[in-house]
């Protein structure tokens, strides 16, 4: 079934594509090893196999040319298509063709710009066509009149490359509609001149690396047709503004964009970035502040904002001049962020097969406890039925097996700690190691706790097996999540690790942006407090182009902050 058609029930089959109600579980062993083995792959031979290079064989076509206007409306959002409620809360709004939010009277965007990751874990046809198509289409089908259809620009993150950006050119570089939204661009990057000077340039910047020369050749052309009044609007797909103090290197390519693209023919007034999953916004001190925004609030897990740095110094290798950026706005808010971190100590319930996999661990060093110290002519019971919590340690100390196995949990968890600031590099590696530790000395009180179930022979084998595995699992997740709490509390770490673990499902928003005739550009981030909602009722009653759901009473847009203005 095409999906521009209105289905007659909430099936899978009928509405066209198969909805993800849940949010991703990145602590699920076969997401963390396929993620891994990706994120490896994409390291190792990205470079050998960079799509930006063979993209240059495809004709860039003309741009999108929005200059001739007096105005114009456009939405910025980032990190979207990982489960279906937040995905389509955001495009829901997104497609609305009024918003009444807060005293403001917002009409339909003429253009939406996805600034980075459009799909999780990783960039496939059915991913994109699950996780992101079918919610944007549903949100907003195809009209009948396509002459009026708004704009839909994308540039890929580093989840959109995982598969080598092929599903993403497919999606969005061959001039398909996406819904009632038209894609126009060619490559994975791209320039759009906007009204009274204004223009934006997506750079995309291929998971860490340097520019190509096409793309820099494509962005000099661009650079042509600038004026000294125009004002730029970057985005990229990493802040790489706030990482600068940890990763200096990480500011290079945004900084040779200004330095060797852009120069003086130019200003960039406003640097866009998605990634980290919350709004945060930072102006520096000039005479013409930049605004420097990361909005990727599109429908991913939520990252905290409680360790965002107030300021940030970045220097200019022009002249060697420091800008000063001043945080002015993070949502959700320094509390809100904090007091959701806390709920990273319930991990074993959030993530149960997370759980049932260190339970399998656990149950490993229990085998080989009962191994080390059962007779031949003992049953495991009688092996087990006298034994103290010494006894249970001498086991593990004799076992050649159990001591390789608690070498590699030590030494996993050890590389796991990643430091939040080069400076406490060591400590963070000791603090893994004695959480490693720790979960080798969990056994011990596992095992004890589990060898008294009721049974024998075979019954009692399998009672134990499955105590040692719920009990040991349920502790040993729990015991990860304080360690997630004590090292994101007291030393910054694990950020992203903690929160993924919680799989928020709230905050989420997109920035409306409003450029005016008098060539005043205003940003207006909306947000979405609330998305617990996991089920969307169909709309029987709407009509052709419209969304095929009604919002659900809990789902209510907000302004962040108010209004900000970028002359």
């Amino acid at each position: 079934m095409a999906l521009g058609k209105r289905p007659a029930n909430e099936s899978a089959a009928e509405l066209g594509f198969a909805p993800r109600r849940r949010m991703i579980s990145w602590f699920d062993p076969r997401v963390l090893l396929a993620t891994a083995l990706r994120d490896v792959l994409a390291a190792t031979f990205g470079t050998y196999a960079d799509k930006r290079d063979q993209q240059a064989a495809i004709t860039a076509g003309e741009p999108l040319d929005l200059s001739r206007r007096d105005e114009a409306w456009f939405d910025l959002v980032a990190d979207i298509g990982e489960a279906f409620g937040p995905t389509h809360a955001v495009a829901w709004h997104l497609a609305q063709p009024q918003l009444d939010i807060d005293a403001h009277l917002f009409p339909r965007a003429d253009l939406v710009v996805l600034c980075g990751d459009t799909v999780y874990p990783a960039g496939s046809i059915d991913r994109y066509e699950n996780q992101f198509i079918g919610p944007y289409a549903a949100a907003f089908p195809e009209p009948d009149d396509l002459r009026h259809q708004p704009w839909l620009f994308a540039l890929p993150g580093n989840h959109d490359w995982y598969d080598g950006l092929t599903a993403f050119l497919r999606v969005f570089c061959q001039g398909r509609s996406i819904g009632g939204w038209r894609t126009r661009q060619r490559r994975s990057y791209f320039h759009i001149p906007l009204p009274q000077g204004w223009h934006i340039w997506a750079v995309d910047t291929q998971l860490g690396g340097w520019l190509d020369r096409p793309q820099v050749d494509y962005f000099l052309a661009a650079a042509e047709d600038l004026r000294p009044t125009d004002r730029i609007i970057l985005v990229c797909a990493s802040p790489a503004w706030i990482n600068v103090k940890s990763d200096p290197t990480t500011h290079e390519t945004i900084d040779y964009v200004r330095r060797k693209i852009v120069r003086d023919r130019a200003r960039i007034a406003l640097y866009v970035s998605g990634d980290w999953h919350h709004y945060a916004r930072y102006e520096d001190s000039g005479s013409e502040p930049e605004q420097r925004v990361t909005l990727g609030l599109g429908g991913a897990f939520l990252h905290p904002t409680h360790h965002l740095p107030n300021h940030i110094d970045l220097i200019d290798k022009r002249d060697g001049k420091t800008s000063h950026l001043t945080r002015k706005a993070r949502w959700p808010s320094t509390d809100q962020s904090r007091w959701r971190s806390l709920l990273v100590v319930f991990l074993a319930p959030l993530n149960p097969v997370f759980a049932l996999f260190m339970g399998f661990v656990q149950f490993g060093f229990a085998w080989l406890v009962q191994a080390g110290t059962r007779r031949p002519d003992q049953s495991v019971r009688g092996a087990l039925s006298g034994i103290n919590m010494r006894g249970i340690i001498d086991g593990l100390v004799r076992s050649p097996l159990a001591l390789l196995l608690a070498i590699a949990m030590v030494v996993a968890f050890t590389i796991f700690a990643k430091p939040a600031k080069p400076s406490r590099a060591l400590l963070s590696r000791l603090v893994g190691g004695l959480h490693g530790a720790a979960q080798v000395a969990l056994a011990a009180p596992v095992v004890y706790l589990a060898k008294d179930v009721p049974g024998s022979g075979l019954m009692y084998g399998l009672s134990f097996a499955g105590a040692v595995v719920l009990l040991g699992g349920f502790m040993s997740a729990t015991l990860v999540g304080w360690y997630f709490l004590v090292t994101h509390t007291l030393l910054g770490m694990h950020d992203n690790e903690a929160f993924s673990a919680l799989r928020l499902r709230s905050f989420k928003g997109f920035v409306r942006c409003h450029i005016a005739a008098s060539g005043d550009l205003t940003l207006y981030p909306i947000g979405i407090p609330q998305v617990r909602s996991r089920r969307w009722r169909l709309n029987s009653l709407a009509l052709p182009g419209t969304s095929w759901f009604s919002r659900p009473v809990d789902v209510r847009p907000i302004l962040i902050e108010p209004p900000v203005d970028v002359r």
